[in-house]
């Protein structure tokens, strides 16, 4: 009979054959079939002394989890214990775009993600489901004529995700909370000769969005004289606006990307970016404070060029009671 303090997964492969677990491709996780033994992991308290003598192997964790090795043959004997208060199996971990859009089921609203597209998913009734007449016919759900805001850590404005096919930028503008305006002129001066500096300082003025006191905006042709400087070194001494963290354009990538590879390609390929890159203070995270002049921000910007705004934003706060806590 199944056990409660084994978790269901664990539970339904343990009732399973070896046939069913191998096929499942989640069932046997954990499972040495030649050793007939499981890795398995352990909430408990108290001694684990009696189970090394049972013969299990045991690493123990902090904060009362361990890693077992057991045969199956002692599972059962093992929930049995006092001391052992939860089990559960290992999981596989994922780094893989693709199978975190598939588990998301955002699968059918992306072009030439899955084979067969369209004709596959119309078939199938996905998008007789989703109701779009854009699917319907045959073309994929794209954002196109839409603008995306993403305030974030920044953005890999090289990358050809948030490129169009002849090059140029999908950013329609990005605004560089962390950059101090004259710092930045003065490293430029630097970098290039006098000639240079005044050629580039024609086309980048190097200045915080108007009605703002802080960072650098950066316009679609600032992005794109950028793009054309020829590297991507060239490029940053142009406009030296980075994502360190990666973060911000990992969140671009999934909503926006227009990866060449299908499975890597994000949702929205067709949407017009606008980009903040929020300052980090003493703690390396923004203030609500720049959440808002960013917010400010787009909308002005969305409203200035005429186009519906979705804006994205992937950082929180513990704000209010927390009297659900006691």
């Amino acid at each position: 009979m199944p056990s409660q303090k084994l978790e269901t997964i664990l539970n339904l492969s343990l009732e399973s054959t070896p046939e069913q677990r191998a096929r499942s491709g989640v069932l046997d996780v954990g499972y040495d079939e030649r050793e007939n033994t499981w890795e398995l992991i352990v909430k408990y308290s108290g001694s684990l002394d009696e189970i090394r003598e049972a013969g299990i192997g045991v690493e123990e964790l902090l904060a009362g989890y361990a890693i077992l090795t057991v045969p199956e043959s002692l599972i059962g004997e093992l929930v049995l214990l006092p001391q052992i208060e939860y089990v559960e199996m290992p999981k596989n971990l994922q780094e893989n775009l693709y199978t975190a859009k598939q588990e998301s089921c955002i699968l059918p609203l992306t072009e030439g993600a899955v084979p067969g597209w369209p004709a596959a998913i119309i078939d199938g009734g996905v998008i007789g489901q989703v109701g779009s007449a854009a699917g319907r016919s045959g073309s994929p759900l794209s954002g196109e004529g839409i603008l995306l805001a993403v305030l974030d850590s920044g953005i890999d404005y090289y990358l050809s995700d948030f490129r169009n096919a002849d090059g140029t930028t999908r950013i329609a503008a990005l605004w560089d909370q962390t950059l101090d305006a004259e710092t930045v002129r003065q490293q430029r001066m630097r970098a290039g000769g006098q000639q240079e500096s005044e050629d580039r300082a024609s086309v980048f003025a190097y200045a915080p969005p108007e009605g703002f006191s802080i960072g650098v905006e950066f316009s679609e042709e600032q992005i794109n004289t950028a793009l054309a400087a020829g590297s991507r070194e060239d490029a940053f001494l142009q406009l030296p606006s980075s994502d360190r963290s990666g973060h911000g354009t990992e969140v671009a990538a999934v909503a926006a990307g227009n990866n060449a590879d299908p499975l890597l390609r994000g949702v929205a390929t067709g949407t017009k970016l606008l980009i903040v890159k929020l300052a980090n203070r003493r703690t390396g995270f923004p203030r609500t404070t720049e959440l808002m002049r960013g917010v400010q921000w787009v909308l002005q910007k969305a409203r200035a060029m005429g186009m519906p705004l979705v804006i994205n934003l992937s950082f929180g706060n513990s704000y209010g009671p927390h009297e659900h806590c006691k």
